[in-house]
Order: structure tokens, then C-alpha cells, then sequence
């Protein structure tokens, strides 16, 4: 017997439309054993996925396939390298904006997540802009991945910006 929870993930860097995460926990007394799972909705087989090994009381995830009530539409709107001709720095700003709208009848809870670079060079910064939507946290902690959770009614379209700065010494080629 497992309990189970419902989720819409958009990660567009993997998947150009949001997919439905189904996140459980393994209550029996017994291991999930490794191997093949074929998934299904209600429309029929989603598809197959392999599993590892699950401990009981252990927490698993599984994709469900594409949110067909969750559209979203994502841009960049800009990628511009500056250059400070008296501080030896260039600049990189880069912003996206993403729209999610719920066409369903039900409410969806939706984690949307971007990557951001991450610096190990002490020389070189990475800011989150103030124009960023607020309300996001990091993943994992120095992952670069922001993570935004929305809960969006039936009808309700949501926008996230997402502006960030890179700066470096000049005489750095970054490719971004």
C-alpha cells in the first residue's frame, strides 16, 4: 500500500511542457524490488520507467506524462554582454519570463525551476536581480536551481520574471 501526492513540475531546459510528478511513499512492510513499472492515467498507458529499490517507509517519484491542462510559454527576453571600459569587467545579464495558465477545473500545484550559473571563482559573481518574482528557493543548496511553488486556480494565468547578472574580469571568455 503506498500514499500518494500529485504535482505539475515545469523544467523547461528538459521539457518544453509541463509534466505531472507523482511523489509516494512506500507504507507497506515490504520493498518495492527494482525493475520495469508500466504507468497509467485514465486515458490509458503513459509509458514505462524503471524504479530502484524502495525501502519501506522510503519516498519514490514517478512522471505521470505532460499536464495537458497547464499551458506555458516561456521567453527569453534578453542575453547582453556589457563591458566596463575602466573597471576591467564585463557583465552578462540574462532574463526569462514564463507564463503558466490553468485551464483545468481543479486547482494545480505547480514547481517551476530554472537554473541560474553558480560560481566557484571568487572573481566572478552571479546576482538575482530585484525584478526577479519574489518567492523563490534554491533547490539544493549551491545547485543554481530556483525553484518557484504556485498553487493556480481554474482560470488563473501566473507570471514569473527571472533577471540575473553575471560579472567577471575581462579577460575571462565566458560562454553562457
Amino acid at each position: 500500500m503506498t500514499e500518494a501526492a500529485f504535482t505539475t513540475l515545469y523544467v523547461p531546459s528538459l521539457k518544453r511542457y509541463p509534466l505531472i510528478k507523482g511523489i509516494f511513499k512506500n507504507v507497506s512492510g515490504f520493498p518495492i524490488l527494482p525493475g520495469e513499472v508500466v504507468v497509467f492515467r485514465q486515458a490509458g498507458m503513459v509509458g514505462a520507467s524503471n524504479f530502484g529499490y524502495i525501502s519501506p517507509g522510503e519516498k519514490a517519484e514517478i512522471s505521470f506524462g505532460s499536464e495537458n491542462e497547464i499551458r506555458a510559454i516561456y521567453r527569453k527576453e534578453s542575453n547582453q554582454t556589457k563591458e566596463g571600459i575602466l573597471s576591467g569587467t564585463k557583465i552578462i545579464e540574462k532574463s526569462i519570463r514564463v507564463e503558466l495558465e490553468n485551464f483545468g477545473k481543479e486547482s494545480r500545484k505547480i514547481s517551476f525551476q530554472e537554473a541560474i550559473p553558480v560560481s566557484g571563482v571568487e572573481s566572478v559573481k552571479v546576482f538575482i536581480d530585484s525584478n526577479t518574482t519574489p518567492g523563490h528557493s534554491e533547490l539544493r543548496k549551491d545547485s543554481g536551481i530556483l525553484e518557484w511553488k504556485l498553487d493556480l486556480k481554474p482560470n488563473q494565468k501566473q507570471e514569473i520574471k527571472l533577471k540575473y547578472k553575471v560579472s567577471f574580469p575581462a579577460e575571462f571568455d565566458l560562454n553562457m
